[in-house]
């Protein structure tokens, strides 16, 4: 019998790779896609698939929530996470959250199909990149080799893995070969205090700042924007906890003034949130990952008035 595959993921030509690679296999067909976690979700529910291949950083639900959530209502189906995050954290919850695999973007691709056949049959899948002191780490900290529980709702806090998916820097590609230009190219715009880095999809804008930043000399911060962010108080409030991974008592403030019941005019947000930053003994970087999804016009006009303040220590990127 066939196995069904649904494949999740919010870039459509990443999606479409993966459902060539998976259509040339004879026992295997691509019966769906979707672009975030609720679509999954419903997807799953339309489809039931044998297997949903799940990104982790989505726009609306991220993967590790989507995962639960199918594995709660339909148990049969199984999930394998295909990611770019090969940080331990990233792996132990998403299989805590019901994946029966977890392989990286980097993989080669009769990974993947391999992977999948092997979950099919109930077994626990993880990419050979994964390193085997992450994987005995793993092993000795939440995972039974023979069976993988799911988590109690009443003692995980979802909203913590939510928010380490949006400022957790992604983990650089092993054997990425860096191109050098573009680096110093980078680094060339340091004393500007804004970089603006454009290029179609899939030209590995991501990919290039992320190498960037393994090199620089400096400490930098990290937000990951979707479509969900065009909300002032939200954008401001993921801004401020990337800040704060650099210094924790950064911009309290602001901090402040966001979480108030009314709150305040864009002007009064950004000329506050601009002193702080001035006042961070450190420079820093901070890279707002896929700009592009944001239009909302009161967060466009707020960080129009933070690069014109230009607080000295940041460089926005």
């Amino acid at each position: 019998m066939s196995i069904s595959v649904l494949l999740v993921d919010d870039h459509p030509m990443f999606r479409k790779g993966l459902r060539v690679l998976i259509e040339e296999e004879p026992d295997m067909s691509v019966v769906g896609e979707a672009g975030d976690g609720k679509e999954a979700i419903e997807e799953v529910r339309k489809l039931s698939p044998n297997v949903v291949v799940m990104d982790i950083t989505m726009p609306s639900l991220n993967g590790i929530e989507a995962t639960r959530q199918i594995r709660s209502n339909s148990p049969d189906t199984k999930v394998v996470a295909l990611s770019i995050h090969d940080s331990t954290r990233f792996i132990k919850e998403m299989l805590t959250a019901g994946a029966k695999g977890y392989l990286l973007k980097d993989c080669v691709p009769e990974e993947l199909v391999d992977g999948i056949r092997k979950i099919v049959r109930n077994e626990t899948y993880l990419s050979s990149t994964i390193t085997k002191v992450v994987v005995s780490e793993l092993l000795e900290d939440s995972i039974d080799e023979h069976a993988i529980e799911l988590p109690d709702e009443r003692t995980t806090d979802y909203s913590d893995i939510t928010l380490f998916t949006k400022i957790g820097r992604p983990a650089p590609y092993r054997d990425h070969v860096h191109r050098q230009h573009l680096l110093d190219r980078l680094d060339q715009g340091l004393p500007c205090g804004l970089i603006l880095v454009v290029a179609p999809a899939g030209y590995g804008k991501t990919t290039l700042v992320n190498c960037w930043l393994e090199a620089a000399n400096r400490p930098s911060a990290w937000v990951s924007l979707d479509k969900s962010d065009n909300d002032l108080r939200l954008f401001l409030n993921y801004l401020i906890d990337a800040v704060q991974t650099i210094s924790p008592d950064a911009c309290l403030k602001t901090r402040a003034m966001i979480n108030a019941v009314m709150l305040p005019p864009v002007s009064t947000l950004a000329m506050n949130l601009a002193n702080e930053l001035d006042q961070m003994e450190q420079s820093f970087i901070l890279v707002l990952d896929d700009f592009h999804r944001i239009n909302d016009d009161s967060v466009l006009d707020l960080f129009i008035q933070l690069i014109r303040a230009r607080p000295e220590p940041c460089t926005w990127c």
